[in-house]
């Protein structure tokens, strides 16, 4: 699985920031990680978070909002799937 990340990261360096950034804070929010990537690769981020979580390297999880409005539509969060976790941070700081 490891080895799927490099190649990834290798094709394109874009998979390496979405990576470090759910790696840098876990459990962070779906909508909340593109907003702070990049406006203008949303397409790319949409289809990357697909291809991350459907290989396993990301989980995604979901949970209850907090105690807003929003608290009924259930909030979808991401983290690095723990398997992989140790392996990662060699290959992100390069």
């Amino acid at each position: 699985m490891i080895d799927k990340v490099k190649e990834l990261i290798n094709h394109d360096e874009r998979y390496k920031s979405i990576i470090k950034k759910v790696y840098d804070e876990p459990y962070i929010e779906i909508k909340e990680l593109t907003n702070q990537l990049s406006e203008n690769d949303i397409t790319f981020i949409e289809s990357a978070l697909e291809l991350l979580i459907s290989e396993f390297v990301l989980v995604e999880l979901t949970s209850q909002a907090g105690s807003t409005a929003e608290s009924r539509v259930p909030q979808k969060i991401l983290m690095i799937n723990p398997e992989i976790s140790d392996n990662l941070e060699e290959i992100l700081e390069k």
